[in-house]
């Protein structure tokens, strides 16, 4: 097996609020990120794709850890390695127990290398959390406001 390598984070953070408010009886927060990550130092030989996703981490009263994946994605070659720009999330956060308001979020990025050959090598945000900024160990913290809009 080869020595892990690891993507190169120039960004990723809480772009935008788009929407908080309650939808069916659960809060529902649509975001836009911001990202810029280059997966192409995570490439070799024995590659065959890689899982990205981003979690979105927060405390709660009644569960103290919760984490929704708010983004994923599957690159399937090496010359798609890089993902960049503002989007929408792909999945919003939504939480059926609690209020979202004035809620602070922490944003992870986790991948699993899926190989041709041998084990799959997972990294996930409970098996390495990827480094940025460099002073942070991978949190990027974001508070909802006091009120839906």
């Amino acid at each position: 097996m080869l020595p892990p390598a690891s993507p190169t984070v120039n960004s990723l953070r809480v772009y935008d609020l788009r929407r908080l408010h309650q939808f069916r009886g659960s809060d529902r927060a649509i975001l836009t990120v911001d990202m810029d990550v280059d997966f192409t130092p995570l490439w070799n030989w024995n590659v065959k794709q890689i899982f990205v996703f981003v979690v979105a981490e927060y405390r709660g009263s009644v569960h103290r850890r919760n984490g929704v994946v708010i983004f994923d994605h599957i690159i399937e070659s090496e010359k798609d390695s890089i993902i960049k720009g503002r989007d929408l999330i792909k999945y919003p956060l939504v939480d059926e127990v609690e209020s979202l308001k004035d809620v602070s979020i922490q944003l992870k990025l986790g991948y699993d290398v899926h190989p041709l050959f041998g084990p799959m090598q997972l990294f996930g945000t409970g098996q390495r959390v990827i480094p940025y900024p460099a002073d942070d160990m991978g949190t990027v913290n974001f508070t909802f406001p006091t009120v839906y809009n």
